[in-house]
């Protein structure tokens, strides 16, 4: 991986950018951003990001008031730093109603309104909820556009042997039950296993890949032919030229030349059928809950969600990546978690959840995570964390063509389990 300084500078300062034009385009009432560095007698609205102040907090210490800094664009903020305080009778403005408060982690882009009345500091007494992305227009009533996923992320072996039992099994139910669309998300033959770091292997990465992997899959479409895999992966597997996140697709060769095997990047968009896909293999919800600090607040001008939305930890975690209109917001990343994600700033583009921040939200998406296994619906979207092959757990997800209304009402997502 190679960024300069320069490059991420630019990508980090377009976002905070892009933010302010949407959060002027949401909020009408607005009229202009300020500057949170500036001195002003009036409550004003600024838009930055959030930043750990490490020096404040110490080494290993995670987000807390006594350590917020704002970091503000250059073109409404000279790109410099302040330090923030929320006022305790802190408002949320504008968002779902019944969440009762908003998580910060470093790297989230905000919108708050307050003042800096000198010494150093802005004092936030309102936080303007981030614009929720829209629903995607409902589908028409077309049964043949009915389709079935099997949804299995690695590692899909443990770690004390390669045998890869787990997605031995996984591969029986597959030809069971033959799904139209089969996601497989890596790691798939993992750098940081026992017996390769030990190098306890008589193969390849390559071969040990083909033999499980690409074989493996062969036999399964000789007995479904009219299904689709879908293969993304992730910054661990040692087959993988490209160790950073973002990620680009596995080289051509590892389809076992099979047009029904298609490689996909990481992170990656993609529709079937008309409904919106938006997959990450990066751990990104246990991330996000390392990093952040909820704070709660006094609602106003919410909006009103049927049903009620969801505000468990799990919807929460997954909500601020809709928010943030990216698959991993957080920067800087920590160091001990670092290794797992390889962040490239530069090519924050493809990060994206969505083509353009006004999008539609995806009508599924797939987070795998460490954290315990799920399936609900967060706002507009289907919100899939199948776990690890390896706990012995994926997920299934029917979409019905039949009938009307949004794609996320038409959707069946479950976890199943390989025994």
């Amino acid at each position: 991986m190679y960024e300069t300084l320069g490059e991420r500078s630019e990508t980090l300062d377009a976002q905070l950018d892009g933010f302010g034009e949407l959060v002027l385009k949401h909020y009408r009432d607005i009229g202009q951003l300020g500057h949170p560095g500036v001195f002003s007698e009036e409550p004003c609205v600024v838009v930055g990001r959030i930043v750990l102040d490490a020096e404040a907090s110490g080494p290993g210490v995670k987000l807390n008031e006594q350590s917020l800094i704002l970091e503000g664009s250059r073109a409404h903020g000279d790109g410099l730093r302040v330090r923030l305080q929320l006022a305790p009778d802190l408002k949320i403005r504008g968002g779902y109603k019944g969440l009762g408060g908003v998580g910060l982690f470093p790297g989230a882009v905000v919108a708050l309104k307050g003042r800096n009345g000198g010494g150093g500091y802005f004092i936030a007494s309102e936080i303007l909820a981030v614009p929720p992305m829209p629903a995607s227009p409902a589908l028409p009533s077309n049964l043949a556009a009915s389709f079935d996923v099997c949804i299995a992320c690695g590692p899909f072996t443990p770690d004390t042997d390669l045998n890869y039992t787990p997605w031995r099994s996984l591969i029986n139910k597959l030809k069971a039950s033959k799904p139209a669309v089969v996601l497989l998300l890596g790691p798939f033959v993992d750098a940081t296993h026992s017996h390769i770091q030990d190098g306890k292997v008589d193969e390849t990465p390559s071969e040990i890949f083909h033999r499980q992997f690409t074989d493996g899959l062969r036999d399964f479409l000789s007995l479904s032919p009219t299904s689709s895999v879908l293969i993304v992966p992730n910054v661990k597997d040692i087959i993988s030229d490209h160790a950073v996140f973002p990620q680009c697709e596995f080289g051509y060769e590892f389809s076992g030349g099979d047009p029904r095997i298609r490689l996909l990047p990481n992170p990656a968009r993609f529709a079937l059928n008309g409904v919106s896909f938006a997959v990450c293999s990066i751990d990104v919800l246990y991330h996000l809950r390392k990093e952040e600090h909820y704070r709660r607040g006094e609602e106003i001008d919410s909006i009103v969600y049927e049903p009620e939305a969801a505000s468990d930890p799990m919807s929460n975690l997954s909500r601020y990546i809709l928010q943030q209109r990216s698959f991993y917001p957080i920067f800087p990343v920590s160091l001990d978690i670092a290794h797992e994600v390889n962040l490239d700033v530069s090519h924050s583009a493809e990060l994206r959840v969505a083509e353009s921040p006004d999008d539609p939200a995806p009508d599924v998406m797939v987070l795998p995570s460490r954290l315990k296994h799920f399936s609900k619906v967060v706002d507009n979207s289907v919100v899939v964390n199948p776990s690890f092959l390896t706990k012995g757990t994926y997920a299934t997800l029917t979409y019905s063509g039949q009938g009307t209304g949004f794609p996320k009402d038409r959707i069946s997502a479950e976890i199943a389990k390989l025994s």
